[in-house]
């Protein structure tokens, strides 16, 4: 995945995955150091400063979630940088999906060398993207098949299911690894991967979402309701009404409770415990929320 891009010896590359309670951003650094490229690591947020150390030490490649690529490019549209300017020409995405729109933006505009890898923290890389492939190329050293998630019974090639690896490591080994991805191989491979092809990520088999490449799962925001023992009922809406993830938080109070900043207490109080920002919290009458439903709801749609 990194070759795709060509980073190597000379590149200055800032990585923005987080470096704690997730093993990403160590990867990525291990991986880059490998290839003798230069490692900058930064982790997410504080754009502004970003935006300097890009400059400032003229990054040549970003690693990281391609809505966080799309974030700083628009700040520094903002602060007046011209896109000639920008030093940025390789960047490799994970953790969350990699649109046409994005794509366009990045290698059209700004004349970037892009790729997408899909991974995850027990099996660290298992594929990535190439020119004028569907999906994701597999890794030599990873064999993937496609499971009946209750089950765990193989199904046919170009069916849908969950996606389960086998990894070929003397340190490390796995076997029949379930994912809890939903995924669908190619019954004929592209000759570009070499091997498998993994046509396409559609979801997930459990009821956890992945927002800004980290997992929220409903037993979170139970958790969370527990410590507010004002709330009745909560509900957790992720949207993308551009190219970013929208956490929007309902809530239904109980019969004569008082709002008392839940808001912003209830912002804090998710932010440490599950890493994540919500954007929105709004107080709901009663009956809006539907207790039957998931506690949390992904309406994001993907162009």
């Amino acid at each position: 995945a990194f070759k795709q891009v060509g980073f190597g010896k000379g590149d200055r590359v800032i990585n923005t995955f987080m470096y704690h309670l997730t093993p990403a951003g160590l990867l990525i650094d291990e991986a880059l150091r490998a290839l003798e490229a230069t490692v900058i690591p930064t982790g997410p947020g504080n754009t502004d400063l970003q935006i300097k150390m890009i400059m400032d030490l003229r990054a040549t490649g970003y690693a990281g979630t391609p809505s966080y690529l799309m974030t700083i490019l628009d700040r520094m549209a903002e602060m007046g940088i011209p896109k000639e300017a920008v030093p940025l020409k390789k960047a490799l995405f994970s953790a969350e999906p990699y649109t046409p729109s994005q794509r366009a933006r990045f290698e059209d505009e700004y004349g970037m060398v892009t790729t997408s890898a899909y991974g995850t923290a027990d099996l660290g890389f298992v594929g990535y993207t190439k020119p004028n492939v569907q999906g994701f190329c597999i890794v030599s050293h990873v064999y993937l098949q496609i499971c009946d998630p209750q089950s765990g019974e193989p199904l046919p090639t170009n069916e849908m299911g969950e996606i389960v690896a086998t990894v070929f490591n003397r340190g490390y080994p796995l076997i029949r690894f379930g994912t809890g991805d939903l995924g669908i191989l190619a019954e004929t491979p592209s000759p570009e991967c070499g091997g498998q092809q993994l046509l396409g990520l559609f979801g997930r088999t459990g009821e956890a979402v992945k927002v800004r490449g980290m997992f929220l799962h409903p037993n979170q925001m139970n958790m969370a309701k527990m410590q507010f023992p004002e709330i009745k009922h909560m509900q957790a809406i992720i949207t993308r009404p551009t190219n970013k993830d929208v956490i929007t938080l309902r809530i239904e109070l109980k019969e004569g409770a008082q709002d008392n900043q839940l808001a912003e207490r209830m912002k804090e109080f998710v932010r440490n415990a599950v890493r994540l920002r919500i954007d929105h919290v709004e107080i709901v009458p009663p009956g809006v929320i539907d207790p039957t439903q998931r506690a949390v709801i992904d309406e994001r749609k993907w162009d």
